[in-house]
């Protein structure tokens, strides 16, 4: 039995679903920069702190007017805009794995990338968020790095593959692709 893991911004698709979904959930392009440019001496000390730090203050800042359901409908619309900015190669090859398990393993957070996977029959290991009262408040665990490689190692029982195949593009991928037992890097492009 073969296992896919597939990194998804930069590997299958070029857009960074975070920026896209936030330029989106705030109706313009204006908008995003108008938030992040208010939030520039924050979000600079944040970087310098703590990038889990920086990133969830980053999303706070674009999603704390949204209630957990509004980014839920708001997720589902976007989701078609994204597949559709797939590298066609990556869509045809993700529908010809018929039988095998395909995992999308992603720094993107859940609110989008749930509808995303599903609509592309994998399962998700993502950044999580966390919800007060119904608001974004913050993100768990960044899965970048050697989370990625944690998330699948605890959530994945590795050992029922005869084959692992990762699937990356940059340096954050290399601990999953490190499970690989046949790596593409930049396959799609």
């Amino acid at each position: 039995m073969k296992l896919y893991l597939f990194d998804f911004d930069g590997t299958l698709t070029e857009k960074d679903s975070m920026i896209e979904f936030l330029i989106f959930v705030n109706d313009n392009k204006f908008m995003f920069f108008f938030r992040t440019l208010l939030a520039i001496p924050s979000l600079f000390i944040l970087s310098i702190i703590s990038f889990k730090k920086f990133k969830s203050q980053f999303l706070k800042i674009h999603l704390n007017k949204f209630s957990e359901e509004d980014l839920q409908i708001k997720s589902k619309i976007y989701s078609d805009r994204i597949i559709k900015n797939l590298y066609p190669e990556a869509s045809d090859y993700l529908n010809s794995i018929i039988g095998e398990e395909k995992y999308i393993v992603t720094a993107s957070l859940d609110i989008w990338m749930e509808e995303i996977s599903k609509k592309l029959n994998c399962k998700l290991i993502c950044t999580q968020s966390i919800f007060r009262n119904k608001k974004f408040i913050s993100i768990k665990e960044n899965c970048k790095g050697i989370i990625k490689k944690e998330r699948i190692i605890k959530e994945i029982n590795l050992e029922k593959f005869d084959e692992i195949l990762t699937f990356g593009n940059s340096k954050n991928d290399k601990e999953m692709m490190s499970l690989g037992t046949t790596k593409y890097f930049k396959y799609f492009k």
